[in-house]
């Protein structure tokens, strides 16, 4: 008997303020980006495994939207998103952990879950109550507890903003610059996973 697989994507969208100068080239390749998926899935048919996505935005307040399972919701939510206010980028990470630690706890031992997040930041926060080192020792925590497949990548200026995650940095990326083609090369790297995930 095969097993289940349940794969969950987050997308961690910066909007706060200071991504206002980037903020219509980030917005319009995450949407080319939601639309790739969108399409390629329809043409991929699997039984065993179940893919779960949502777009996550970083700003000073906390919200979480309810997972899809499909990426119209993520496409239309991203529509509404702007830059404004202050960051709360670690508080957010570390909801993030937490969550993922009770789906492994709730879910049954026949199914395997497979974690892709992926964070598109500047690196800024002031308003977090966590700190990068506390949210770098409970992600170690995760990977070395869990016999699911947790993965965290960051998409962001060349200096990183953790530790012990896929870095895919942009460099170059400032407040007045983001060159479209970077960002959407690291977005294409990001789909292959998710395709890998669902075929294998």
């Amino acid at each position: 008997m095969s097993r289940v697989v349940s794969i969950y994507y987050q997308l961690l969208l910066d909007c706060s303020y200071s991504m206002e100068p980037i903020w219509e080239n980030l917005q319009s390749q995450v949407g080319a980006h939601l639309e790739r998926l969108e399409v390629k899935l329809n043409l991929i048919s699997s039984t065993d495994a179940q893919l779960f996505a949502r777009l996550i935005p970083i700003q000073g307040d906390l919200y979480f939207p309810k997972y899809s399972l499909t990426f119209q919701p993520l496409r239309h939510h991203l529509a509404s998103l702007f830059p404004a206010g202050n960051t709360a980028l670690f508080d957010t990470l570390t909801h993030v952990i937490e969550e993922i630690k009770l789906v492994l706890d709730r879910e049954q031992l026949e199914q395997t879950q497979l974690f892709l997040i992926v964070l598109l930041s500047d690196g800024w926060d002031n308003q977090s109550t966590h700190s990068a080192s506390t949210l770098a020792e409970q992600l170690l925590l995760l990977k070395n507890s869990s016999g699911s497949q947790v993965e965290f990548w960051e998409i962001g200026p060349d200096q990183p903003i953790l530790s012990g995650v896929v870095v895919l940095p942009i460099i170059g990326w400032t407040k007045q610059e983001l060159l479209a083609e970077d960002l959407a090369c690291c977005l294409h790297a990001v789909e292959a996973k998710l395709y890998k995930f669902l075929q294998n």
